[in-house]
């Protein structure tokens, strides 16, 4: 194997030959931009699986980080050869895909029941040991190649920056790779095919020219690089679709057809004539549910004469057909999702939809909440047919702006309907809370509200006052001669006669907690409490409103906490290396804590985390880029070496930068792309800078810090995952964990 030795120029980059270091930093970028691709294809498989609760995203994040850091402080001590290597690299396709199969198989093979959740603990343990092999895989390249551009050999003035110049390579990598895994997902990819085809990424690392210790390998391997490549393709053109498909039917026997959507994974079933839909792996609707009656005919019949409806999503769950027995002048659906609907549209029986006789609807696909704020149009009846707000995707569509988006679409004797699972005889107090919240919600935006109760609660609300007898409401449906099969003039007789109803009216009503609000989805923080509760019983009986009621009348526990905390901080800085790494797990901590915290926000107001999980992580990549360069730029130059001071002005933007966004959660709620993606970004940026100036601090040795402090700074960011999922967005909430990861940052000032 021919070599070329190191030349001690500083023409050539880190004291390499220029041909070494310039593989070196392609190996960078590659694993960059497969980590971050892996990252997203796994995260959003995982999401499925778990079915579509946003905090497997943070927990995910979280195992991601422990097992990279695991992978680099394990590098500390092992070298491998260069073939040792290249066979880590090939590893990788096979890993991610073996990765995902195993996910799609995580409820037969622990013992599920279809549409019930894991218990909390295995899917911990199953998620970190997804993605344990591909992590500390990559966290040890990823140090093993730092070490290599910081041979002993290069020069010192160099070779002091290179951890700060191999993470802004690598945070490149990762910017390309996050663009393709979002765009790949908008052009029609399934989840499976972007793995595949980004699988090709290490086959090609691992056939290009290897760098080691300064060294070289000449030949390289074209013929074997292009037939790899070759086969790649053709596996993933002729044989994706069907693997897709197989794995997709071990959870969904009889599967007719599955697609991935920008929202999730949709994926339709059938037997004996009856078809099923399900999504992220939940059942959503069948064709032999009678649901959408109730919606429907109750809400009509206490119109005197329904003749404009709009119908906001569920426009594939039959509620077209029941709104056509009015006959109306104007019907209106809006639909969320084109692919969805494409799918299920395909295989629902004829006439399930809509009755062929009859006037078809004006069908849009546009998010409801964008169309109410641009149409002009009023309505008699909007019928609201989101999914259930289980998650932060869904919680944007119970909140008072957006029922006050609906009251301006309404006539003068409007009525807004829709329904929420419920449980007809015991509410626990998260479920109270929860209630109350969209009731409030409701009232406020549009005026007077009732509750129907039942194993799913029907809500209806108008600005003027709702009839309290049934009397009416029946004659009218009793008079319109519609054919039903459950809603009845009986069964509107026994909405308003059931003796839950008055109940379910006074226990909504002293329940004392805010409305539902964009800037405030305390909605979210409940369901995510009750959801745990699945797991932990005893957190059905906490009462968050008297505990955060607690915690106010008693904020000098919190002073103190914050002073104890500041007194360890402060005798941790007679050590120089215990303070770099715990500036280094700072940066991660407070990164991973600003970014989970945007990401739910992001996914509050919009709705598209899955389909823009890889730009978001790819634009906080693009902000790691450029406070990595930037630093590494600075310190380089003699005009402005590294001091204390330098550190501590970026940690106090930082602090200053969180406290800024729980001020603008409460006031003007981050809601864009463009404004979440620059938040994303400056946080990003303030944490690679107190992660690189961490890495200049009193370091003689630039390549025996590398990695215990990326393990720290990965250690960190695990950290801040967990914290973020468990304690602050369901407990504390996202503006107040804003301000709390800002007092955080202000106490780690003396550190430096």
């Amino acid at each position: 194997m021919a070599t070329a030795p190191i030349v001690n120029n500083p023409s050539r980059g880190f004291g390499h030959d220029a041909a070494a270091s310039n593989a070196l930093n392609l190996w960078l970028f590659e694993i960059g931009f497969f980590t971050i691709l892996a990252q997203v294809v796994l995260l959003r498989e995982l999401s499925v699986a778990f079915y579509g609760n946003e905090l497997i995203y943070l927990f995910s994040l979280g195992f991601w980080l422990f097992w990279s850091a695991f992978g680099a402080a394990a590098g500390q001590k092992i070298d491998l050869p260069p073939r040792a290597v290249r066979w880590c690299w090939l590893a990788g396709a096979p890993l991610l895909c073996l990765d995902l199969a195993f996910i799609r198989r995580i409820q037969l093979t622990f013992g599920g029941l279809p549409g019930a959740d894991l218990p909390l603990g295995v899917q911990l343990c199953v998620t970190a040991g997804a993605l344990m092999p591909l992590s500390s895989i990559f966290g040890w390249l990823f140090q093993n190649v730092c070490k290599q551009l910081a041979t002993p050999r290069a020069i010192p003035n160099q070779s002091r920056h290179v951890l700060a110049h191999s993470y802004a390579i690598e945070s490149a990598g990762g910017l390309v790779g996050g663009v393709f895994a979002t765009y790949a997902l908008d052009l029609g990819w399934s989840n499976l095919s972007i793995a595949i085809f980004g699988g090709m990424v290490p086959v090609i690392a691992a056939l290009h020219p290897v760098a080691n210790h300064g060294t070289i390998e000449r030949r390289s391997r074209p013929w074997w690089s292009a037939s790899l490549t070759a086969a790649f393709l053709f596996f993933a053109l002729a044989y994706c679709p069907t693997i897709d498909r197989w794995w997709t039917s071990w959870n969904h026997p009889r599967v007719l057809g599955t697609a991935d959507t920008p929202y999730g994974r949709v994926t339709v079933t059938g037997r004996l004539g009856q078809v099923s839909v399900f999504e992220n792996n939940a059942l959503s609707f069948d064709s032999e549910s009678i649901d959408v009656e109730e919606l429907v005919h109750v809400a009509a019949s206490i119109h005197p004469h329904p003749k404009s409806f709009l119908l906001l999503g569920g426009a594939a769950r039959g509620t077209i057909r029941e709104v056509q027995k009015y006959a109306p002048d104007k019907l209106v659906a809006i639909e969320l999702d084109r692919r969805t609907w494409q799918l299920t549209s395909r295989y629902l029986p004829p006439g399930y939809i809509a009755q062929p006789h009859l006037p078809a609807p004006d069908l849009c696909f546009a998010d409801p909440r964008q169309f109410l704020n641009e149409t002009g149009e009023r309505y008699d009846v909007i019928l609201v047919s989101m999914p259930e707000p289980n998650s932060a995707q869904n919680t944007r569509y119970y909140t008072q702006e957006f029922f006050a988006l609906c009251a301006r679409r309404l006539t003068a004797r409007g009525i807004v309907a829709f329904r929420l699972r419920s449980a007809e005889n015991f509410w626990t107090p998260h479920l109270a809370q929860r209630t109350a919240s969209i009731y409030a919600a409701l009232t406020a935006a549009i005026g007077s509200a009732a509750i129907f109760p039942g194993n799913a609660n029907l809500f209806i609300a108008s600005r003027q006052a709702l009839p309290r007898d049934p009397s009416e409401p029946a004659a009218r449906l009793r008079a319109r001669q519609i054919e039903t099969r459950l809603v009845t003039p009986l069964y509107i007789n026994y909405l308003y006669t059931n003796d839950r109803l008055q109940y379910i009216s006074n226990k909504t009503l002293n329940t004392r907690v805010p409305p539902n609000r964009d800037a405030q989805p305390i909605c979210y923080r409940y369901t995510l409490l009750d959801w745990l509760s699945k797991f932990e019983p005893r957190l059905a009986a906490l009462d968050l409103h008297q505990i955060l009621t607690w915690i106010t009348d008693h904020a000098v526990l919190g002073w103190l906490m914050a002073v104890g905390l500041l007194l360890a901080f402060r005798i941790a800085n007679r050590w120089p290396s215990l303070s770099r790494a715990l500036l280094a797990g700072m940066a991660g901590f407070s990164g991973i804590v600003g970014e989970s915290l945007l990401l739910v926000r992001y996914q509050i107001t919009s709705g598209v985390l899955y389909r823009d999980l890889g730009l978001l992580v790819t634009l906080f990549m693009t902000g790691l880029v450029i406070g990595s360069f930037a630093v590494h730029r600075l310190a380089s130059t003699s005009r402005l070496p590294f001091s204390r001071w330098f550190g501590m002005a970026i940690m106090a933007c930082m602090a200053a930068l969180y406290a800024s966004f729980g001020a603008m959660d409460l006031f003007m709620p981050l809601k864009a792309l463009i404004s979440v993606g620059g938040a994303l970004v400056t946080t990003a940026a303030l944490s690679a800078g107190v992660f690189a100036c961490a890495s200049f601090k009193q370091v003689d040795q630039p390549a025996a810090v590398i990695s215990p402090l990326y393990a720290a700074d990965l250690a960190g960011g695990c950290l801040g995952s967990m914290v973020a999922g468990l304690i602050l967005i369901p407990l504390v909430g996202i503006s107040d964990g804003f301000f709390a990861i800002a007092i955080l940052a202000l106490i780690a000032l003396v550190l430096w």
